[in-house]
């Protein structure tokens, strides 16, 4: 009890030294980093509450009857009888919504959310919030949400399906959960429409969805399974076990927001791996920048009588103490800087912010983190301030006294790093989703800090010595290497983190884009079925086109492929499909240019083209729908072809004759015809025929650019987040760089050596510090990208040099302007002043 309050005697003397404020300035730093973050990416998700606000409104149960199909225009038969039926069930305040998806505004082909209920009930009022007009009552009336999207205001029509549906707008509403425009219409609205539209839109139906109260589901279910038995043509057995899972309730819906992974948890990057590793190095650092000053404050401690480990434990607190003050300061700069980014965030997301809270956890953490790095310090401290005592008299006692136990350290650390390396490559077959290659590259990182010592210590000891400044440096920063390894492990890790998220996010946007294609070729206009170019067009809406193009070459595109065989693939593979047309001039007007003699001549004998990369020299075709009933062909031979990338042929491995198919007697379907040799001109007048003619224009496929990919939001918050931690840990371990060698460099001075060389010392540390963090900063981040671009499905490496060279001399440019800045007023002081 004695030592334990001579220990907190001295520690709190010791506590009064200002200087130690600056070293703990980077747990300052970190702390305030990742409360931030975890504030700012919790933004981007919305809580339990909002997701019952968004999906269940005023109700406290949903019923999702379109798990068992859609239904029709004109036709409402399903919805009557269901509520009817609910209502029986015991849930008397049961309501019916119609959902569709499939509506596009005429002219802009914009995609419009359509439902359909009682409005004037206010199903949903903290989501529509009516800002003019009125509901709608009446069959064909309908409300707007966000309709400055679409331009349209009170008074005015929404024309859809090619102006075969027609709105009156009687108001216009704010949705505060999606951006995207929706008409909420009237009850009565669906059901008056056309039946015969679905002549010319085969796709377009509507969900039916029942939201009721308190009442039991079970019953409800059962009454609706019944009536949905019916219209659907199937069991009542099977309709119940359809919906059962289909219901969702007020508590399973905050149940599964909460089990949900927010942007937390789905970019690791950013916080996750950052909140475990930052705030130990952060106090590593601490202690390392200020392991010179408390050794010294031991040695003399121990030299008026002090024990040994009171004299440790005495400085140590004082460090220890002052970190967790910057810590929790930290903690509440970060609140107050994560209130500020949502204000931020609110500008760039469609939903209201989450209400701010769960910093429990994080904070928690946090301070856990720092105590367990305060105390790994502290022991790191106690091994050297206990274990140095007066050099024995006779060799082979100092012999004897060597510990031994001193290299089992390293040991212990490459053990750890090899076991993590390997627990990193186990990773790398289950690799899919970029989360896990975010996991990947944290264990890649921690396994790199594990080593950074051993490589710290032997790049010092092969460092050039070509001059007396670089000499003086070197060998300082030689014998002070516990200081050097620690900053240089802190700016490796928040040099590596920006470089190897902002790669991967490169990569994962190049990887869309490459994806991205326009669905038909150059020159090229395309009719398809609903379904996609493997569906057969309307007869009208092929003539339509082919009147609006009078002369152009057309080509009718077939698949190998049928209901009862499936798919026609490559042995070896399940996924895919080959195409067909009935000759070589029509392979070459969908190329784009003509054949070769090798590949008409490879056509008519009974081969195929492929665009698979690389194209094999042969193909052994499968036809079937499973293993029992596989057929097998003899080779077919191939030869490569050239195409533009589009939709049409994306999926496909390649193309051949119909003759061919009929003789290796494969499945067959008729696909979309093509159009050639078009002009963007006469595509859109394409278009517009078939907008005239009331037909689907979405089936008239032109060679248009998609629209870019747009990454989400949280990813741009997590890179700028990063960004400003380098700078931020940049110019924190500058500025401690610096206090931990003012008295050397002054001591250097007061002996005669120019101020100017005194700066360069700093400079020649500071710049091999620096290059070292850099190189371990690429062993953290550019490997796993590599990995993540090989394992991920449809990933393309695109290493991006422009944002990397802004981070790395942004991160240069910190750490020279804050040493330039801090090293202004070295002056001469007492030689004394420095020990070692």
């Amino acid at each position: 009890m004695t030592r334990v309050r001579l220990v907190l005697v001295l520690g709190r003397r010791f506590l009064r030294d200002r200087a130690q404020a600056q070293f703990a300035l980077i747990a300052f730093v970190s702390s305030a980093f990742l409360i931030t973050m975890v504030i700012t990416l919790a933004a981007f998700s919305p809580s339990g509450d909002q997701v019952v606000e968004r999906d269940l409104g005023r109700f406290g149960h949903s019923l999702s009857v379109g798990n068992l199909g859609g239904i029709r225009p004109g036709d409402d038969r399903l919805v009557r009888d269901a509520v009817t039926a609910g209502r029986a069930a015991g849930a008397a305040d049961l309501t019916a919504e119609l959902l569709s998806l499939d509506l596009r505004q005429t002219g802009t082909n914009t995609r419009l959310t359509y439902r359909e209920t009682v409005w004037t009930a206010d199903p949903f009022p903290r989501r529509y919030v009516l800002s003019g007009g009125r509901w709608p009552t009446r069959p064909g009336e309908v409300v707007v949400a966000n309709a400055e999207t679409l331009r349209i205001v009170p008074g005015a029509e929404v024309s859809t399906l090619s102006g075969r549906a027609r709105f009156r707008v009687v108001g216009v509403a704010a949705d505060r959960y999606y951006g995207n425009p929706a008409v909420l219409a009237a009850p009565g609205t669906w059901a008056a429409l056309d039946k015969d539209i679905t002549k010319t839109f085969t796709a377009v139906q509507a969900s039916p969805n029942l939201y009721w109260g308190a009442a039991p589901a079970e019953p409800v279910i059962a009454a609706v399974s019944r009536v949905a038995a019916r219209y659907y043509r199937t069991t009542e057995k099977a309709a119940v076990r359809e919906l059962t899972p289909a219901v969702q309730t007020v508590e399973a819906a905050k149940a599964n927001q909460q089990r949900r992974q927010t942007w937390v948890g789905r970019a690791p990057a950013a916080y996750q791996a950052p909140s475990w590793v930052l705030p130990v190095l952060a106090v590593l650092l601490v202690f390392g920048l200020n392991d010179r000053r408390l050794r010294r404050s031991t040695r003399i401690l121990r030299s008026v009588g002090v024990p040994p480990r009171v004299a440790v434990a005495s400085v140590a607190v004082s460090s220890a103490a002052w970190t967790l003050i910057a810590t929790l300061a930290g903690a509440a700069a970060g609140v107050g800087l994560g209130a500020a980014a949502r204000l931020i965030v609110a500008r760039f997301i469609d939903a209201p912010l989450p209400p701010l809270g769960g910093l429990g956890e994080p904070i928690l953490r946090l301070v856990a983190l720092t105590v367990v790095g305060c105390a790994a310090a502290t022991v790191l401290l106690t091994r050297t301030g206990v274990s140095h005592r007066r050099r024995p008299t006779k060799p082979e006692v100092a012999r004897r006294t060597t510990p031994a136990v001193k290299p089992r350290m390293p040991a212990i650390r490459l053990a750890v790093a090899a076991l993590i390396g390997m627990a990193a490559a186990l990773q790398i077959p289950g690799m899919n989703v970029p989360r896990k290659a975010m996991v990947f590259a944290a264990m890649v990182g921690v396994a790199v800090l594990l080593v950074t010592p051993d490589i710290v210590r032997y790049v010092l000891r092969r460092l050039p010595e070509r001059g007396p400044r670089s000499r003086l440096a070197g060998r300082q920063l030689t014998g002070d290497h516990r200081r050097a390894v620690i900053a240089v492990a802190v700016l490796a890790t928040a040099l590596g983190g920006p470089l190897g998220f902002l790669t991967l996010l490169h990569t994962m946007i190049v990887s869309v884009e490459a994806s991205n294609v326009p669905d038909t070729g150059p020159g090229q206009v395309a009719v398809s079925g609903s379904g996609g170019i493997l569906q057969p067009p309307l007869p009208a809406l092929v003539n339509t086109v082919r009147t609006a193009l009078p002369g152009r070459t057309s080509v009718e595109l077939r698949s190998v492929y049928s209901e009862k065989a499936g798919f026609v693939v490559p042995r070896g593979t399940d996924v895919g499909y080959f195409l067909a047309v009935d000759t070589p001039q029509e392979v070459a007007a969908l190329a784009g240019r003509p054949l070769t003699g090798e590949q008409t001549g490879t056509l008519q004998a009974g081969g195929i083209l492929s665009w698979d990369d690389p194209a094999p020299d042969e193909y052994i075709l499968v036809s079937g729908t499973s293993p029992s009933n596989a057929r097998e062909t003899p080779p077919v031979p191939t030869r490569p072809l050239r195409l533009a990338k589009a939709e049409w042929n994306r999926n496909a491995y390649g193309i051949m004759l119909t003759a061919t198919v009929q003789r290796l007697k494969l499945p067959l379907s008729t696909g979309a015809v093509f159009f050639t040799g078009v002009s963007d001109a006469e595509a859109t007048a394409a278009r517009q025929a078939a907008l005239a003619a009331g037909l689907n224009t979405h089936d008239v496929l032109l060679d248009e650019a998609p629209p870019p990919p747009v990454p989400p939001a949280a990813l741009y918050a997590s890179a700028i987040g990063l960004f400003a931690l380098i700078l931020l840990v940049a110019m924190a371990v500058a500025r401690g760089q610096v206090a931990a060698l003012r008295a050397y460099l002054s001591t250097l001075i007061s002996v005669g050596v120019p101020t100017v060389w005194a700066r360069h010392v700093l400079l020649y540390q500071q710049a091999v510090t620096v290059a070292l963090s850099t190189l371990l900063a690429a062993l953290i981040a550019i490997p796993p990208v590599i990995v993540a671009a090989w394992r991920l499905p449809g990933y393309v490496l695109s290493i991006p040099w422009d944002w990397l060279a802004l981070v790395t001399g942004a991160f240069y440019a910190a750490t020279l302007t804050m040493t330039l800045l801090t090293a202004r007023r070295l002056r001469a002081r007492d030689r004394t002043a420095y020990t070692t």
